[in-house]
């Protein structure tokens, strides 16, 4: 930062934001975006909505010309929104299915190890490609397609860049043994996407299919009901054989 980049990035955990008072005041983003809302560190809060709040305070740092942009698909969007309002006007919104979200994609097409995206944005289309295989990850490519529209940049050749763009070695990383690593990720919402993400591919690769999942940690009282939110998603899945490697999934088991 002491260099003056042209643009810098920050990634504000829960813990950052509720350190000591409002930290987004200390931080005064230019552009504060909210990726998604789940259960995650459930431990050392309430409830959702504990986090719901703690979350949407990052927009309080904006200025009146900052922007707020919203996953409209993530758990208690509305209230993000709300609070966003009450600090700009500029709040946009996306969704990989909402047509009433201000950037929306018109195309979707899951291939073998990566997706193909097209926006129309503006009265222009746009296609951009991202080497990844999940809902979660078009989701971010949607947050930072809405970034890039709002930086002073050329939005088709900042796209152009997408396509080069690797993931975290384990998050949902294929492997040569057509193994989804996805790892690195410990939280429901995370385990979703991959179960989802496992779900387009299957129909790529002959033989068994198997999802092996381990319990989400630092869940403290609401481990149990949490993780029984995994039922319907693997009764659904193209799963052949489904391992649950922790006691804690023991009530998952006997659910499916």
């Amino acid at each position: 930062m002491i260099r003056q980049p042209n643009f810098a990035v920050l990634e504000v955990s829960l813990n950052a934001l509720n350190a000591v008072g409002n930290s987004s005041y200390l931080i005064k983003p230019n552009i504060a975006i909210v990726t998604g809302i789940g259960a995650a560190h459930m431990s050392t809060f309430k409830d959702i909505l504990n986090i719901v709040e703690v979350k949407a305070s990052i927009f309080d740092g904006l200025t009146p010309e900052g922007v707020a942009i919203i996953n409209k698909d993530t758990l208690h969007s509305d209230i993000l929104i709300e609070r966003a309002k009450q600090n700009t006007s500029n709040v946009i919104t996306y969704s990989t299915h909402d047509s009433s979200a201000t950037i929306c994609p018109k195309s979707i097409q899951y291939s073998k190890g990566y997706t193909v995206i097209t926006i129309d944005f503006n009265g222009q289309k746009y296609t951009y490609r991202i080497n990844s295989i999940s809902d979660g990850m078009v989701e971010n490519s949607l947050a930072t397609f809405a970034t890039l529209s709002h930086l002073d940049i050329p939005l088709e050749r900042a796209l152009e860049n997408l396509s080069t763009f690797k993931p975290f070695e384990k998050v949902l990383n294929l492997k040569e043994v057509d193994l989804i690593d996805d790892t690195h990720n410990a939280s429901l919402p995370a385990m979703i996407n991959a179960i989802k993400a496992f779900n387009t591919q299957t129909k790529f690769f002959k033989g068994n299919k198997i999802i092996a999942i381990g319990q989400i940690s630092d869940l403290g009282k609401h481990s149990k009901s949490l993780h029984l939110q995994l039922v319907d998603v693997l009764e659904n899945s193209n799963a052949d054989y489904i391992l649950c490697m922790d006691d804690a999934l023991k009530s998952v088991v006997i659910g499916v």
